[in-house]
C-alpha cells in the first residue's frame, strides 16, 4: 500500500509518500505558480523520487492551500489536523505544535491520539512569520537563512514592538540609523516573534511538550527565542517544513 500527503503553502509545495511500514520519500518544491499546477508538480516529484507512478497511489489526502477541487485528491483535511497527527507521530509526548510558514503562524493543542483539542491562526499580518523574516533579511542586506545563526551573537537587548509587518520593517530600519548592530536587531525581532506567539499559545492554554514544524523551525535563533521566552524545550523534528504533508500522508493510511 502507497499513501501521498500533499500541502501548497505560500512559499513551498510539499509531498510525502508512505508505503506499508516505511517511509519512502518527499519532496520540496518553491512555489512558482498557482496552486494547481504547484501540486502537480510536486506530486510528480515526490513519485519520481519514490519509482511510483500515480496509480500506484492507493489513496491522496492533501491540505493547504489546495481546493477540494483537485482531481488528484482522495481527501482535503484541515492543516491543523495534519499538523498535530504528524506531531505525536514524530514527537509522543506532543502536547502542543507551533507551525510557523511563511505568511501563516498556527498554534494548536492536541492529546495523545494526535486529536486538536484547540487551536489559533495568527492574524493576517505577516511580522510573525517567515516572510517577514525575508523582508528583513532584504532590509539588512543579508540572507535570510543567516538571520537565525547571527541572531545568536547578539550582547545587547533591544526592545522591538511588531503590531504590523509595516511598521517593524519601518522600525528595523530605524533602529540600522540608530546605529544598532545587525546581530542585536535580529535578536530582537526573535524575542518580539516568540512573545507573540506566546500570547497566542496562553489562549488556548498550552502544555508541554511542545513541537515546532514548518519552514520557520530551521531558524535556530527562533527556537532559541522560543525556548527562552517558553521557558520549555522546543521539539524541532527532521525536515519540520515537510511535517503538515507527513500528517497528510499519516492520515490516508487511515482512510484506505
Amino acid at each position: 500500500m502507497y499513501v501521498c500527503g500533499v500541502d501548497v503553502g505560500s512559499k513551498t509545495a510539499k509531498a510525502v509518500i508512505l508505503g506499508d511500514n516505511s517511509f519512502l520519500s518527499q519532496s520540496v518544491l518553491e512555489v512558482t505558480a498557482t496552486w494547481r499546477e504547484e501540486a502537480n508538480r510536486v506530486l510528480q516529484s515526490v513519485l519520481k523520487k519514490a519509482g511510483l507512478e500515480r496509480n500506484d497511489l492507493n489513496y491522496v489526502v492533501v491540505t493547504g492551500g489546495i481546493e477540494e477541487d483537485w482531481e488528484e485528491a482522495d481527501e482535503y483535511l484541515s492543516e491543523v489536523s495534519c499538523a498535530a497527527n504528524a506531531a505525536v507521530y514524530v514527537s509522543p509526548s506532543a502536547k502542543t505544535v507551533i507551525d510557523m510558514g511563511a505568511e501563516t503562524c498556527l498554534c494548536s493543542k492536541c492529546d495523545s491520539l494526535g486529536t486538536v483539542l484547540d487551536y489559533i491562526v495568527n492574524q493576517k499580518c505577516a511580522s510573525g512569520t517567515g516572510l517577514f523574516m525575508d523582508i528583513v533579511a532584504g532590509v539588512l542586506g543579508i540572507k535570510t537563512d543567516d538571520i537565525g545563526r547571527l541572531s545568536l551573537n547578539s550582547t545587547k537587548k533591544i526592545e522591538m514592538n511588531m503590531t504590523c509587518a509595516v511598521f517593524a520593517e519601518s522600525e528595523v530600519v530605524s533602529l540600522v540609523h540608530q546605529g544598532e548592530k545587525i546581530e542585536d536587531i535580529l535578536s530582537a525581532i526573535h524575542n518580539s516573534i516568540a512573545t507573540r506567539t506566546k500570547s497566542m499559545l496562553k489562549n488556548i492554554k498550552f502544555e508541554e511538550d511542545v513541537v515546532f514544524i514548518g519552514g520557520v523551525a530551521r531558524n535556530k535563533g527562533m527556537v532559541t527565542a522560543l525556548s527562552e521566552v517558553l521557558g520549555c524545550k522546543i521539539t524541532v523534528p527532521d525536515n519540520p517544513e515537510t511535517l503538515v504533508a507527513l500528517g497528510a500522508a499519516l492520515e490516508a493510511k487511515h482512510l484506505v
